[in-house]
C-alpha cells in the first residue's frame, strides 16, 4: 500500500523538485520510503512513497522488468502474485524481489495490456514501457485504489490523490458540474473531481496515452448479472462460506500484522469470523466509542468479539468535531459530505499504533441488498400497481396526511428518479431552491439514473449495479481509503473480491433479499458460528450524532461558514434560503443535518483549498 504519483511532457523535461513535491504530498501514504524513476530524456517521471507490507527488504519501489524497458509503480496488493510469479518463472522471467508490483512488469511482457485482467486485488498502477514510449495507468475492478489525472500546459500529471497533482500543476480551476453532483450526491463521482482539468480514472478501467496525446481510456470489467446460477438456498450458502473463507485468506498475505476493523454488524461480523478460522496468530480487533448511546457501536462491536475470541481494542473518543473537521476535510482533496469519515478517520488513527493492515467489512450491503432503501423501492413498485394510473400523481397534492402524501410523490416519479430521491442530499427540487438553477447541468442525478437504466435487470438487481458503480467506489470506499491511508493503514475489503462479486451477482435475488430479511443468503451461511438471532440485530455502523450536533454547537459553525467570503464568492447559493434550513433544523421543524453537513464540509473545503483561478461552467 502505497502513494504513487508521476508526470509525462511532451516536450520540457520533468524536474525531480516537482516530482518530490508531489510525493511530499502522499507522504502519509507511504511513511516507510521514497523512489523515484525519470526516464532516460527525461520526459517522463515517477515518485513513489511506500507503505511496507510485503517483501519489506527488497520491494522498494519504481520496479522494472530485466533490461528496464518496463518500469511500473503500484499502490496496493496483487494478491495472487505468488501464483503469478511461478507462471512467469517457468517461462524464463527473472524476479530480483519478492514484491507483488514486481509480476506486472513481467506479466505486461507477455500479457501487454491485457495484463491486467489475471490481476486479483486492489490497486492502482503507472507503467512505463519505454520501446513502445505508451504510459498505462490502471485502477482496480472496484475502486478500490484511487487514482486521478489532469493536463496542463503540455503536462499529464497523474498520482493517487488531487493534492499530489496540484503539488504538481499549480493552482487548478473549480468544476460546476462537480460541484453540482456533490450538491446531489455528497461526493463527486468519476469521472468528474471537483477540478475543471482534473478527472477520475474510473474503476475497471485503464487510461493509455503517448507524450502529448490525450489518454485513452478501455474498460477491462464490470459486474455481470447473467447468466443466473441455477444453485438452491442451502448450496449457495456452503459455497459462498467457501468463497468468503478464500477470499478472507488471500487477503491475510503480509509480512506485517494484519488486524480487523469490527462494528455490530453483520459484514464485519462474518469476515472476522472467517479472519479468526484462517490466521496463524491471534487477530486483533479494533473498534471506536462514543458517549452518546444511540450511535456507540463498541457494545454490538464487544459482542462479536466475545464471541469471536479476537484480541479486542475499543478507543473511546469523546469527539470535538470542529478540532479534526479541517483535517478531514483537507485529507479528502474535495468536498466530501460522507461524516462517518469522522469516526473512520479516528479509529484509523488509533489502530495505527498496533498494525498497519486492517480487512473491514465493506461491500455487504452492496452485494446481498443491505439498505433500507431496496425495500422501500421495492415496496413502491408493489403499490405502484394498487391504483389506477394518475391517483398517485392526484394524492401527491392532495390535502391527505403528510406520510401519504410523501408515499405519493414517490410513486408519482418515474422508477428511476425514485432512485434518485432516496440517495440524493439536495433532491433536484431543493437543489434549484438553493442554487436558483444557476448549477447546471444535473450530473449528480445523471450519474445515478444512468446506471440505473444501463443493463436491464430486475428492480433489486438495478439497484445493486447502481450502488456498485456510483455509491460504492464514489463514496464508501473512498472513504475508507483517504481515512485510513492518511494514518499509513491498508484497509482491505474481502468480499470485494471481484471473483466473489462476479459470482454473488449472478445469484438469484431471492437469496439476497426476501420479504423484509436482507442479506438472507449471507446469513444462512455463517449463521452457526454465531448464537441464534446474532446476525439478524439491528443494522449499525460507524456514524455520529450529526444532527444534534447541528442544532447544537455545529449550528453557529454553519452560519459562520455560511456568511463566509469562499461561499459567498461562488455566486450560485441562496444563502437566505441556506439560512432558513438552518433555522428550521435548530427549531425541530425539519431534519435538514445531511444538507447542512454537505454546505458545512464545502464551506470548509472552499476555505482551505489550494487558491485556484476561476470557476468553470459546464
Amino acid at each position: 500500500m502505497c502513494g504513487l504519483a508521476g508526470l509525462l511532457s511532451a516536450e520540457a523535461p520533468v524536474g525531480r523538485e516537482t516530482l518530490a513535491a508531489m510525493g511530499q504530498a502522499l507522504a502519509h501514504r507511504g511513511p516507510d520510503g521514497e523512489g523515484f524513476y525519470q526516464s532516460p530524456d527525461r520526459r517522463l517521471g515517477f515518485v513513489h512513497r511506500r507503505l511496507a507490507i510485503i517483501d519489506l527488504t527488497t520491494g522498494q519501489q519504481p520496479l522494472s522488468n530485466e533490461d528496464g524497458t518496463v518500469v511500473v509503480v503500484l499502490n496496493g496488493e496483487i494478491y495472487n502474485y505468488r501464483e503469478l510469479t511461478r507462471e512467469l518463472e517457468d517461462k524464463g522471467h527473472r524476479f530480483r524481489t519478492k514484491s507483488d508490483c514486481e509480476v506486472l512488469c513481467h506479466l505486461y511482457e507477455e500479457e501487454g495490456i491485457d495484463a491486467v485482467k489475471r490481476l486479483r486485488g486492489m490497486f492502482a498502477f503507472a507503467l512505463w514501457d519505454s520501446s513502445a514510449r505508451l504510459l498505462v495507468l490502471g485502477r482496480d475492478r472496484l475502486g478500490k485504489k484511487p487514482l486521478v489525472y489532469a493536463s496542463a500546459g503540455g503536462v499529464f500529471a497523474f498520482a493517487s490523490e488531487l493534492g499530489a497533482l496540484v503539488a504538481g500543476l499549480g493552482a487548478l480551476d473549480l468544476s460546476m458540474p462537480a460541484l453540482d453532483a456533490y450538491l446531489s450526491l455528497g461526493y463527486v463521482p468519476s469521472p468528474l473531481t471537483i477540478y475543471h482539468q482534473a478527472h477520475k480514472l474510473p474503476p475497471a478501467h485503464l487510461a493509455v496515452l503517448k507524450p502529448g496525446g490525450a489518454p485513452t481510456l478501455i474498460r477491462y470489467w464490470e459486474p455481470s448479472f447473467e447468466p443466473k446460477l441455477k444453485i438452491g438456498a442451502r448450496d449457495a450458502a456452503r459455497e459462498l462460506e467457501e468463497r468468503v473463507a478464500d477470499s478472507v485468506r488471500l487477503r491475510l498475505v503480509s509480512d506485517v500484522p494484519v488486524g480487523l476493523f469490527l462494528s455490530g454488524g453483520v459484514d464485519f461480523s462474518v469476515v472476522g469470523s472467517a479472519m479468526v478460522r484462517a490466521a496463524d496468530t491471534g487477530v486483533q480487533s479494533f473498534t471506536i466509542g462514543f458517549d452518546d448511546a444511540e450511535f456507540d457501536e463498541s457494545g454490538p462491536a464487544r459482542d462479536v468479539a466475545r464471541v469471536l475470541g479476537t484480541d479486542h481494542h475499543e478507543f473511546r473518543v469523546r469527539p470535538d468535531a470542529l478540532a479534526v473537521l479541517d483535517e478531514v476535510v483537507k485529507a479528502y482533496g474535495e468536498p466530501f459530505a460522507d461524516s462517518s469519515a469522522l469516526p473512520t478517520y479516528w479509529l484509523a488513527r488509533e489502530t495505527r499504533s498496533f498494525v498497519k493492515v486492517v480487512l473491514t467489512g465493506d461491500g455487504g450491503d452492496e452485494l446481498f441488498a443491505g439498505y433500507n432503501r431496496y425495500r422501500q423501492l421495492r415496496l413502491l413498485s408493489f403499490l405502484e400497481g394498487a391504483a389506477p394510473e394518475g391517483v398517485w400523481r392526484w394524492l401527491s397534492h392532495a390535502p391527505v396526511p403528510r406520510r401519504m402524501r410523501r408515499v405519493a410523490e414517490a410513486l408519482a416519479l418515474p422508477e428511476d428518479r425514485r432512485a434518485l430521491e432516496l440517495v440524493a442530499i439536495f433532491s433536484p427540487a431543493r437543489k434549484r431552491l438553493l442554487t436558483g438553477g444557476r448549477v447546471t447541468p444535473d450530473l449528480g442525478e445523471e450519474t445515478i439514473v444512468r446506471a440505473y437504466g444501463e443493463k436491464p435487470l430486475s428492480l433489486i438487481e438495478r439497484l445493486l449495479y447502481t450502488d456498485l458503480v456510483t455509491y460504492l467506489p464514489g463514496d464508501l470506499l473512498a472513504k475508507m481509503d483517504i481515512a485510513t491511508m492518511a494514518w499509513g493503514v491498508e484497509a482491505r475489503a474481502p468480499l470485494l473480491d471481484h471473483e466473489l462479486v462476479s459470482w454473488v451477482s449472478r445469484l438469484p435475488p431471492g437469496l439476497k433479499l426476501r420479504g423484509a430479511r436482507s442479506k438472507r443468503l449471507l446469513k444462512l451461511a455463517f449463521q452457526d458460528r454465531f448464537p441464534r438471532g446474532f446476525l439478524d440485530r439491528p443494522k449499525r455502523g460507524f456514524s455520529l450524532p450529526i444532527g444534534r450536533w447541528l442544532r447544537e454547537g455545529l449550528n453557529a459553525e454553519v452560519r459562520r461558514a455560511l456568511d463566509a467570503p469562499a461561499l459567498k464568492d461562488l455566486d450560485i447559493f441562496d444563502l437566505d434560503y441556506a439560512r432558513r434550513m438552518v433555522d428550521e433544523h435548530q427549531q425541530g421543524v425539519a431534519d435538514h443535518q445531511h444538507r447542512l453537513w454537505a454546505l458545512l464540509v464545502l464551506g470548509r473545503w472552499l476555505e482551505l483549498r489550494p487558491v485556484g483561478r476561476s470557476v468553470v461552467p459546464a
